[in-house]
């Protein structure tokens, strides 16, 4: 009796095994499947993470960085193969056509290894930019070549750049489902280095707002009593007098009534020497100076 639950257990065991495998199977492999069918070309996105065993657990963001490095490796071997095409070619048109293709392959690759050395978020926005300037209009490898003779040589190169090419499709479209997930605030261009640059506008604009008033003159500046002092300060280097007769002025208008008469004389008075209490120290000492010449 043991034996034969045993033999039903056992089978139903293995089963559950088998089911949760493969529902665990399913959920990994949708991961990737989501995020490539949002792209222009699902089954080369699919197709290419497929060999890569991580991808099967990557977040949106991880998938991005591994099919840039995909990416990259099959940009490089396309330039190495463009490049024996082209170098034992004497016609100057074919080589002007593999050429053009050479190139619009090797600037691409240029800017997906900058992500593989550095795969920041400034670096993805970096890219992700550059991609979508870059693949807007058509392929300047196609046009080219389009009037040089058909030829299995020119085929190849040109349909090697155009598969290339819907590789950087699928890695922008990638990146740009990944990008969603970034941060603002990192995602600006290099961390610490960037900021600086960006923030320091904002400070030196609104300082230089201020001297730029002061040098127009006292008409533009908003504070009047401030400004008018320097305005008067410089007319008393050509008449003396003026001066305290301003600062006499502009003195009791900013600043409530004294207590009482004696320092209402008084107020004036550290400008001067302090000998005298009257409202215009220099003319007062000119007075007493006067006195006692003619006496």
């Amino acid at each position: 009796m043991a034996r034969s639950v045993s033999l039903v257990v056992a089978p139903l065991l293995l089963l559950s095994l088998l089911v949760s495998a493969a529902a665990s199977a399913r959920t990994v492999g949708d991961t990737v499947q989501d995020a490539c069918s949002k792209t222009q070309f699902p089954k080369i996105c699919v197709d290419s993470l497929a060999a890569k065993p991580e991808s099967q657990k990557a977040t949106p963001r991880k998938l991005a960085e591994l099919f840039v490095n995909i990416a990259a490796e099959k940009g490089s071997g396309m330039a190495t193969f463009v490049h024996r095409k082209y170098s034992d070619k004497e016609d100057s048109d074919m080589f002007r056509c593999y050429d053009s293709c050479s190139d619009d392959v090797e600037e691409a690759v240029a800017h997906l290894n900058g992500l593989v050395r550095e795969p920041t978020d400034a670096k993805f926005l970096e890219l992700k930019s550059w991609l979508s300037s870059t693949l807007g209009g058509t392929s300047t490898c196609e046009d080219a070549c389009k009037d040089l003779p058909k030829t299995s040589d020119k085929d190849d190169v040109v349909n090697f750049s155009l598969d290339f090419e819907k590789l950087q499709r699928v890695t922008l479209d990638l990146i740009t489902e990944a990008s969603g997930t970034m941060s603002a605030g990192i995602a600006l261009p290099p961390s610490n280095a960037g900021a600086p640059s960006y923030g320091a506008a904002a400070p030196s604009g609104g300082s230089a707002d201020a001297p730029a008033g002061a040098s127009e003159g006292p008409a533009s500046a908003s504070g009047p009593s401030g400004d008018d002092a320097p305005a008067s300060g410089a007319g008393a280097s050509a008449s003396a007098a003026d001066a305290p007769a301003a600062a006499a002025s502009s003195g009791p208008s900013s600043a409530p009534a004294p207590s009482s008469s004696s320092e209402s004389s008084a107020a004036p008075g550290p400008s001067s020497d302090g000998t005298s209490s009257a409202p215009a120290p220099s003319s007062g000492d000119d007075s007493d100076s006067d006195d006692d010449g003619s006496a």
